[in-house]
C-alpha cells in the first residue's frame, strides 16, 4: 500500500512541477541610478551601439531588474536578480530559426497538454556561469558550455477555455515548466 501510496506522490509531484502553476508579471521603468552597479557593469562589460531600457519586474517567484535593447537586429532581454546577480539572458527569435526535430518535439509534447495551442513568442534562454557579456555574445551557439532553452508564449485550450501560457522547453523540445499566464483587472484599466 505504501509503494502505490509513494508512485502516485512522485506521478502527482511530476505533474505539478509542469503544469498548474500561474505566471504574473508587471514591468515598470528604473531610471539607471536605480540598477545594481553589478548588473550595470554586467551590460557595459559591452560597448553595445543601441539604447538600453532598463525595467523593475514583479512576479510571483521574485523580484528582478532586467536591461533590454537591440543587438544585431535581435531583441534582448538580460535578467538580474535584485542584487545584480545574472539570470539568465533570452534573445527573441522566430520559430523557424530552431531545427525542424526541435519544432515538431515541441509540436508533439504541446498535443499531450493542450486540446490545441499555437506557438506565439520564441525566446532562446541562456543561464548558467556566463562570466563575461562579451564572451557570451561571441558564442552563442548551442555547442557552448551555456544551458539553453525555449521560453515561448503559448495560447493553449484546455477544458474547452483558450488561455496564454507560458511554456519553457529544453533545448531538445521537451517540456521542462508550464505557467498560466494571469491578468490583474487593474492591469489595463487604470484611469
Amino acid at each position: 500500500m505504501l509503494r502505490y501510496f509513494l508512485v502516485f506522490i512522485i506521478c502527482f509531484g511530476v505533474y505539478g512541477m509542469t503544469m498548474g502553476q500561474k505566471k504574473y508579471e508587471k514591468e515598470s521603468d528604473v531610471y539607471r541610478s536605480e540598477v545594481p552597479n553589478r548588473a550595470l557593469d554586467f551590460i557595459e562589460s559591452v560597448e553595445l551601439d543601441s539604447k538600453i531600457n532598463w525595467f523593475y519586474e514583479e512576479n510571483l517567484k521574485g523580484n528582478s531588474v532586467e536591461a533590454k535593447f537591440s543587438y544585431k537586429a535581435h531583441q534582448y532581454s538580460v535578467e538580474f536578480d535584485t542584487l545584480g546577480y545574472l539570470q539568465d539572458i533570452e534573445v527573441e527569435i522566430p520559430l523557424n530559426n530552431l531545427a525542424e526535430r526541435v519544432i515538431l518535439k515541441m509540436k508533439e509534447n504541446l498535443k499531450g497538454e493542450f486540446a490545441k495551442s499555437s506557438i506565439l513568442r520564441v525566446q532562446k534562454q541562456y543561464s548558467g556561469n556566463i562570466n563575461s557579456f562579451e564572451t557570451f555574445l561571441g558564442t552563442t551557439d548551442e555547442h557552448s558550455s551555456y544551458t539553453v532553452r525555449y521560453e515561448t508564449e503559448i495560447k493553449g485550450k484546455k477544458n474547452k477555455r483558450m488561455k496564454l501560457y507560458e511554456v519553457l522547453f529544453t533545448s531538445e523540445g521537451f517540456i521542462e515548466h508550464i505557467d498560466e499566464v494571469i491578468f490583474r483587472n487593474n492591469d489595463y484599466l487604470e484611469f
